[in-house]
């Protein structure tokens, strides 16, 4: 029997609605886990519960629940399940059948065991039966203790007998989701070691604290990191935090409405060892967790494997103390959900490790001083950065020998103020503005948004010279232009019709111009695969040529994703009017938000948006964004309203379109320059490039004069629409 697990489709659609509490189970037509009730999406549970997000044979699971739970792609299942319809599903453990489903984990258990010992060996298709019937009674993984302690007694024999997972015999493995041929006794060890990550509960670990002392996996020391038990155990660290998260101001930050703000503390659970907690009792049972583990992501979508799904463990707090632990280990957070207001408080946590942690913030300042002489030699795996708007986290190899953070941190503060500025948004907002993570693997099959927003991967066995080296830690002007790219994804309050891939790439221009005082032709370039050769010039170019513009057509989205041209229209207004051009019609929007006027993230009505923005640039901006591929719907309706804002002709603008007919090419010479500036690789553009490229590729070897008078024909039309007929003349 061939075991396979079911490979979501990509999905950035909305989040599920977080509702009031309710307690109660609801009927449902989908179908749920064996012995699963349906519930609301937000519930809080009173004693041990199961619980599963998705539907139909897609979930995904956390054992042992005790306290409120928000069923979601945010803070407590990190992100997506693989079913197409998310449902909150819940299983009470005191009214299950606790003992049948633990004998058969038992039995599947035991003949894995005797197998890797050598005692009576299975096939791959015995492997993958147990396998199965393991993952049909999982729920069951973290409530027995004899269960618990042969689960981890299985696990240790395997470490024995394999090497640890991911370094098996020596050798650094990435496992594809669909099992491979000889290799299924490592997937079905795979899955009970997630399992066992995701049973961990403070009930539990008080419980049976004989069975979780030193238990731990050794591929801990691959990812996330090899840390030693601390020296001593009743060790104290006493660290304040920040229990309050104000709102967002505006419209929703991509993710941030259900992903709790995180606190660092500095401190991190080694792995095996147990450890405690104390909290003010102010804050208990108000919606706060703890988590262990650096990483939020869980990647059970994702269609390969490079550690375990669940590499973090979220705790309620649900008592003035709470008991901690992970197989795993992993730096110490306390989560705030958005709305809270209860003031900075102090944490009491005995028994961690300390990591290093550079901060910022007014309650919690790191000197540069007891950075480099005590902060950086904390052996926790990983560390943290963070101010009042930016958090980073970083593995510790990487900075141990690392001078100076605060002025890494000033930088990124730098850039999200341009960014803030931009889009109309005071700082701080009630959680980071922006939080940036590396992992083993991409949380998605692409480049994506989130918080925190993983766009880099790290190899866990590559060497450091701690220095600080590493892109990351670097000036936010030499990051990979994808990283405000996604950025924009998750905080631009609206778009343009099919702009959806072009606009984001405003933000590193920004940043990269308003924040660092680059030109800005050169920030434009480098908003694009960094690209600092390309300039508005080029992009119009690229604009002139095609057919669309030839035929007085909108640019379309194929045109305009992932391409200079796309948001190019932004940047001459910026060239044109300034900054505060677009500040003001972002804020304005974000004000309507707050009123109640919602517009439509990825399709604010075209004329509507045409008319804020020559507002916030006191000039009509219509033959600007005409040329540039968005002309009026309406424009009678649109010439009155800018007639009553008391908005006329630019002859700025006008004089931008004459620049622009003078240097568009004339002759197939002309255009073949053009296009082997913009694909600069032997040979010369392929049709069968993207759009771009086949752009390029039909001037490169059929333009002509005849194009070159439609395309100056099309920006004659445009001036004609708008502008007088004396300057038309040339007066």
């Amino acid at each position: 029997m061939k075991f396979k697990l079911h490979i979501p489709e990509r999905s950035l659609k909305g989040m599920l609605l977080i509702l009031p509490i309710f307690s109660i189970a609801i009927p449902t037509l989908a179908q749920g886990p064996a012995g699963y009730v349906e519930c609301k999406a937000e519930h809080s549970f009173e004693e041990p519960t199961n619980v599963a997000f998705g539907s139909d044979g897609n979930y995904k699971y956390l054992f042992n629940q005790v306290g409120p739970i928000v069923f979601s792609r945010g803070q407590f299942f990190g992100g997506p399940s693989s079913a197409k319809v998310e449902k909150a599903w819940y299983q009470t453990i005191s009214e299950m059948d606790v003992e049948t489903p633990s004998a058969k984990l038992a039995e599947a258990f035991a003949k894995l065991k005797k197998h890797l010992v050598g005692e009576a060996l299975l096939s791959a298709s015995q492997i993958m039966q147990q396998d199965s019937i393991i993952q049909a009674n999982i729920s069951a993984i973290g409530i027995k203790k004899e269960i618990i302690e042969q689960a981890f007694d299985l696990v240790s024999t395997y470490e024995e007998t394999a090497g640890p997972l991911f370094d098996i015999q020596g050798e650094k493995i990435m496992l594809p989701r669909e099992v491979q041929p000889g290799m299924e006794i490592h997937y079905a060890l795979f899955y009970i070691m997630d399992a066992i990550t995701r049973s961990y509960s403070a009930s539990k670990l008080e419980e049976f604290p004989q069975v979780y002392h030193g238990a731990m996996f050794k591929t801990a020391a691959y990812f996330p990191g090899k840390v030693d038990p601390p020296k001593d155990a009743d060790n104290v660290y006493r660290v304040k935090v920040k229990a309050s998260q104000a709102p967002n101001w505006g419209t929703p930050i991509y993710f941030h409405q259900d992903a709790y703000s995180r606190r660092p503390t500095g401190a991190y659970v080694a792995p095996g060892t147990i450890v405690k907690i104390k909290v003010p009792p102010a804050v208990v049972n108000k919606g706060y967790t703890i988590r262990v583990g650096t990483h939020f992501w869980d990647l059970k979508y994702r269609n390969r494997i490079a550690r375990l799904d669940r590499a973090t463990i979220i705790y309620p707090v649900v008592n003035e103390t709470t008991t901690v632990g992970s197989p795993l280990g992993g730096n110490i957070y306390f989560e705030v959900p958005e709305g809270k207001e209860d003031g900075i408080i102090d944490l009491e946590i005995t028994g961690a490790v300390r990591s290093p942690y550079f901060s910022t913030r007014d309650y919690n300042k790191t000197s540069l001083k007891e950075w480099k002489e005590t902060e950086r030699h904390y052996t926790g795996a990983w560390a943290d950065f963070e101010t009042d708007k930016f958090l980073m986290q970083v593995p510790t190899s990487w900075i141990d020998d690392f001078d100076d953070p605060e002025t890494m941190l000033k930088r990124y503060d730098t850039a999200m103020d341009a960014v803030a500025d931009l889009l109309g948004k005071p700082l701080p907002q009630g959680t980071h503005f922006m939080f940036r993570q590396v992992d083993a693997i991409m949380r998605a099959g692409v480049h994506a948004p989130g918080y925190p927003e993983i766009n880099v991967r790290y190899d866990p066995t590559e060497e450091s010279d701690g220095k600080g080296n590493h892109i990351m830690l670097q000036s936010p002007v030499k990051q990979p232009w994808v990283i405000f790219h996604e950025m924009g994804h998750s905080h631009v309050p609206s778009f343009f019709v099919d702009e959806t891939e072009s606009i984001v790439n405003l933000l590193h221009v920004a940043v990269a111009n308003d924040g660092f005082g680059m030109e800005l032709d050169s920030a434009f370039g480098s908003s694009i695969s960094n690209r600092l050769d390309v300039d508005l010039d080029m992009a119009a170019i690229n604009l002139m040529v095609t057919e669309p513009f030839r035929n007085n057509q909108p640019l379309n989205r194929n045109r305009m994703s992932y391409q200079h041209r796309g948001h190019a229209k932004y940047v001459d207004v910026v060239r044109l009017f300034g900054w505060d051009a677009l500040r003001e019609m972002f804020k304005k929007v974000n004000e309507d938000y707050n009123r109640g006027i919602v517009i439509t993230k990825t399709h604010h009505p075209t004329d509507d948006r045409i008319l804020r923005m020559s507002v916030a640039a006191n000039a009509d901006l219509r033959p600007l964004l005409h040329f540039w591929g968005r002309p009026p719907e309406n424009n009678k309706a649109l010439a009155d309203s800018l007639d009553v804002a008391g908005l006329s002709p630019s002859r700025e603008i006008f004089e931008t379109l004459e620049h622009y007919k003078s240097i568009l090419p004339k002759t197939l010479t002309e255009a073949r320059a053009h296009a082997k500036l913009m694909f600069p690789k032997d040979g010369h553009p392929s049709s069968d490039g993207h759009d771009l490229e086949r752009d390029m590729a039909f001037i490169y070897t059929s333009w002509n004069e005849e194009f070159a008078t439609q395309s100056i024909q099309q920006i004659e039309l445009i001036q004609t629409l708008y502008f007088p007929e004396d300057w038309l003349d040339g007066e």
